[in-house]
Order: C-alpha cells, then sequence, then structure tokens
C-alpha cells in the first residue's frame, strides 16, 4: 500500500514538474544538492522557501524529506500559481503555498499558525531568474525585446513598473536611483538620456528602447 502511495505520488510530481516546465521553461536552481545538503530537511519539520519560483529548491527539501512541511513564499504571481500545482500531489498543509514580500512573512506566519521558533530552515535565493529573463513580456530581458515592465509581482494592483519609473521621474530621480542602487557612474548621463528621449521622441515603451538609450551614452 504504501508502495503504491509512493508510486502515486512520484507520477503525480513528474506531472506537475511537466506543467511547471511548460510554465516557466524548464528553470533549473543552481548547487540545488548543495543547498539541500546544508539544509539537510528532516521529516515532520517546517522550512520556508522564501524564493519559490519554480519550485526547484522545495521539491528537492521533499525529495530529501518527504514528511517535512515547507512554506512556499514568492512575490510573482506566477510562482504563486506553480505552488499550488505542487501542493495538490502532497497532503493536505504539507506543501503552503504565499505570495507576499518578504515583510509579509509575520503576517503568513501568523495566518498559518506557525510559531517562529519551529521553523527548522529558511532558504533565499534571490534576485531574478531565468523564469523571468526568457519571458520577454515580463520586461526583464535586455536580449529580448518586450514591454518594459520589470515587476516580480507583474499584475497586482498598485505596483510600479520600470515604465512608470523611466517615463515619469525628474532627471535628479533617476539619477539618484541609478547611482544608489545601480552603482553606476554614469548615473548623471543615463538620467540625462532618458529624459532628452522623453522629450524627443515620447514615451520608453520597449526594452530595446532602453538598452538603445543606454548604449547611446556609453558610446560617447
Amino acid at each position: 500500500m504504501r508502495l503504491t502511495m509512493k508510486m502515486t505520488q512520484h507520477r503525480c510530481i513528474s506531472s506537475t514538474s511537466k506543467l511547471i516546465t511548460e510554465m516557466y521553461g524548464g528553470h533549473i536552481p543552481v548547487m540545488v544538492d548543495t543547498v539541500v545538503d546544508v539544509l539537510d530537511p528532516k521529516d515532520s519539520n517546517i522550512y520556508v522557501d522564501m524564493t519559490f519560483g519554480a519550485g526547484g529548491h522545495s521539491k528537492a527539501i521533499l525529495q530529501r524529506a518527504p514528511e517535512a512541511r515547507v512554506v512556499c513564499l514568492d512575490k510573482d504571481p506566477k510562482a504563486y500559481e506553480s505552488a499550488l500545482a505542487l501542493s495538490k500531489i502532497y497532503n493536505p498543509g504539507q506543501i503552503m503555498p504565499c505570495i507576499g514580500k518578504f515583510s509579509s512573512l509575520p503576517n503568513i506566519m501568523t495566518e498559518l499558525n506557525i510559531e517562529a521558533e519551529t521553523i527548522d530552515g529558511f532558504l533565499f535565493d534571490v534576485g531574478a531568474s531565468s523564469m523571468q529573463f526568457d519571458t520577454p513580456e515580463r520586461g526583464f530581458s535586455l536580449s529580448k525585446d518586450g514591454i518594459l515592465d520589470m515587476r516580480m509581482d507583474q499584475g497586482r494592483e498598485n505596483n510600479v513598473s520600470a515604465m512608470d519609473v523611466v517615463n515619469n521621474l525628474e532627471e535628479r530621480d533617476l539619477t539618484e536611483i541609478l547611482r544608489k542602487y545601480g552603482d553606476e557612474k554614469k548615473s548623471k548621463q543615463i538620467a540625462r538620456a532618458l529624459v532628452e528621449w522623453r522629450y524627443m521622441y515620447g514615451k520608453i515603451r520597449k526594452t530595446k528602447q532602453l538598452v538603445d538609450i543606454i548604449e547611446s551614452v556609453f558610446g560617447e
């Protein structure tokens, strides 16, 4: 009976992995085996995957410890959909899909009735990944033209896109963002080029336009 359940779960995992691959283009986290070795998951323990993404780390945790529980957090709605799909093949409450920022974790833990001291490990794999870069309409890729978006939580209300930033901010504010968060030595020149483009050609809408504007500064 137990063997039959494991075989059924394995088939479900394979089916879900295929679905996630179709959604995200087969993103595989780097050094997943090393990360799980360090985490050393145990059955019945609780882990928090703070950057669920396509679920590679969470699935690896559960392969190592099939009875573990994993809180799967991500601000990307598509990643949340992936976590929901994964949760359907495990026992109720074993996979806990959550959508939100890192700062929302305390409230999420309260809603899940999980005490901080009962958590056995946290996993962070921060930054954009091929899930975002390989999808032009997400607006992260500089090699594939798409709408200038760059939002991890694309589609959610009251969030600002890259298009909003480059088209609405004053030159001094653009300079400060590029200098402070990008450590960009030519922040002032790039900000000036963005404002001049807006004045001469109108709204900056595509990633290729942004690339051309920045390249024009470095080509001077």
